[in-house]
């Protein structure tokens, strides 16, 4: 009789991943998304629909079926086609991340159907919660972990999150999702633990740009993003990304773009007019070639 053992090394253990939340979201026509970054990875898989995935400035079309990897401090965001909306899962997952890349793009993997599957499902079990269903997820998290560093296995890493990120990205992760918001920059300066003075340099160091002015630029571009997307009043928009005073505002605004608020809304919808008025001229010219 022949007898067989295989033991797992402890110099093998990992770190497993963390589950942060999960999401399922279908763009809508009032739906506004703007760059962002967090100080963790995202996980996100495309149901349905096409559009364009933006990281770090650089655009590229996504589809149904496409699996996108977001790093930590990775500046992103997504645009809807008009005609095919955008479904998607996504997962904030601890502990997970690119070595190489701050964004990867799998596009029609071969384990495509079973990350969509294995993202559905804990989807559901977090939605219902049946008894076990936080093991559950936990198993679907580390099969979905295996499942990418076997398909791109010089590309993803298992580490605590924390050893990844410097306070630098910390402090941008905590802008991105509070600009809307009156923070201060001891607000920021407490969220990664460092005096105001260490983080300003650090994070100029890094970023390019004090917190208080990076704070400004952020809520700069959600503000442009609402005067093109939506109706809103000037005064509703300042509120919108955390400032009190409409004046001020358009002062901050101005300083920044060299337009008022409203100016740079009439000449946004010239523009949209323009490349209107562009695309129904080379349709008529394409007709009118092939009569």
């Amino acid at each position: 009789m022949s007898n067989s053992r295989l033991l797992l090394s402890g110099n093998n253990a990992i770190t497993p991943p963390e589950l942060l939340y999960v999401a399922h979201s279908i763009y809508e026509k009032d739906w506004t998304s703007v760059p962002h970054t967090h100080g963790f990875s995202e996980l996100m898989y495309i149901e349905d629909g096409e559009g364009l995935f933006l990281a770090n400035n650089i655009e590229t079309k996504i589809q149904k079926g496409d699996c996108i990897v977001i790093s930590p401090g990775c500046m992103h965001t997504e645009r809807s086609s008009t005609s095919k909306r955008l479904g998607y899962y996504v997962l904030g997952i601890a502990n997970l991340k690119l070595t190489e890349e701050e964004c990867e793009i799998i596009n029609s993997s071969r384990n495509s159907d079973r990350i969509y599957s294995i993202m559905r499902t804990i989807y559901k079990e977090m939605l219902i919660k049946d008894a076990g269903f936080d093991l559950m997820v936990e198993s679907l998290l580390l099969e979905l972990s295996v499942i990418l560093m076997r398909g791109k296995s010089s590309m993803f890493l298992l580490q605590k999150t924390d050893n990844i990120l410097n306070h630098s990205f910390k402090a941008r992760s905590f802008i991105d999702e509070h600009y809307g918001e009156e923070i201060t920059l001891e607000d920021i300066a407490d969220h990664v633990s460092l005096s105001k003075f260490h983080l300003s340099r650090e994070f100029k160091k890094d970023i390019g740009l004090s917190p208080m002015s990076y704070l400004a630029e952020r809520r700069i571009l959600e503000a442009k993003n609402l005067l093109v997307r939506t109706d809103y009043s000037i005064a509703d928009i300042a509120s919108s990304v955390g400032v009190s005073s409409s004046s001020y505002f358009s002062q901050s605004f101005r300083h920044l773009t060299g337009m008022t608020p409203q100016e740079f809304r009439s000449f946004s919808k010239i523009q949209e007019r323009a490349k209107q008025e562009s695309f129904i001229n080379e349709n008529l010219k394409d007709f009118r070639t092939t009569k």
